[in-house]
């Protein structure tokens, strides 16, 4: 049933996207700052939305996986998100080059932290809206979610100042 769901879900990005590349119909792409200030400002939208329809429960964090949900998680995540968000989470894949919303990049610590865990669970459980992200809600239980989202926290990158104190830290 699985592979039913990722098949629909890859047909749905294809058929999101029109197979057009942003840009690509001769007409003038807006300028780097612009796109950005609309991600950033779509994001928000999303963020407030998800604050007041999870309300109190928005900051509570998710359950703990096990190391058996965390592998099973992984698993998922390369078959279901990796096409888009990379298997890095940075993005980058010829699917996502062609997507009219570029997909998170979920390797980055500021975009990590951005939305609360039960936001992201919600982002994967019903996709999120104005983009292709697809929800999962129908193909996944939400135990696999959350094992997916534990394997996401894995591909978030420490900022260089970080990396080199835990390393100096390790040598000694």
């Amino acid at each position: 049933m699985l592979r039913g769901w990722t098949s629909f879900g890859l047909a749905v990005l294809l058929l999101a996207c029109g197979g057009n590349v942003p840009g690509g119909d001769g007409v003038e792409s807006p300028s780097a700052a612009e796109h950005a200030r609309a991600q950033a400002a779509r994001r928000d939208a999303l963020r407030d939305r998800l604050a007041r329809t999870l309300g109190r429960s928005y900051d509570e964090p998710l359950p703990r996986v096990d190391s058996h949900e965390r592998a099973k998680g992984a698993r998922v995540y390369e078959r279901l998100c990796a096409g888009c968000h990379g298997r890095s989470g940075r993005g980058g894949t010829r699917l996502a080059r062609a997507l009219p919303v570029e997909p998170g990049d979920l390797a980055d610590p500021a975009r990590a932290g951005f939305f609360s865990e039960r936001a992201k669970l919600s982002i994967v459980a019903e996709g999120s809206p104005d983009t292709p992200m697809t929800g999962w809600q129908e193909g996944l239980e939400e135990r696999t979610m959350i094992a997916v989202l534990d394997h996401m926290r894995t591909l978030v990158r420490l900022p260089a100042r970080s990396q080199a104190g835990n390393e100096a830290e390790e040598e000694r």
